[in-house]
């Protein structure tokens, strides 16, 4: 894990929390609830950023088919994942794959 990334900072700071001397919670031996937020959202980001990459590779195995159904699948499952997240990688991705079905269908044409 690179040691400059969001994840590993905020797995760090959350670890930094839960073995603090002096603070209450760590004495009391009670959960730390930012310290819970810290490594859910560390565990959150990596998801997405196994997701995007999984798209990506499926996008770019799509693009050397050339296949306009498949691209079509495609962009179908991920307006599916933006109905219930919004994330800035996808919709460039989804953008990207409405742009390739308009050149293959453009191509089709001819």
């Amino acid at each position: 894990m690179n040691e400059e990334s969001l994840t590993y900072r905020l797995r760090t700071r959350a670890k930094i929390r839960l073995n603090a001397k002096g603070r209450k919670s760590v004495e009391e031996g009670k959960p730390d609830s930012i310290a819970d937020l810290l490594l859910e959202s560390a565990l959150k980001i990596e998801k997405l950023e196994m997701t995007i990459e999984e798209l990506l590779d499926a996008l770019i195995a799509l693009v050397q088919e050339s296949n306009i159904e498949n691209l079509k699948n495609m962009r179908d499952y991920l307006n599916s994942i933006l109905v219930s997240q919004s994330i800035d990688d996808v919709e460039r991705s989804l953008f990207a794959i409405n742009t390739l079905i308009k050149v293959l269908e453009a191509q089709n044409e001819d």
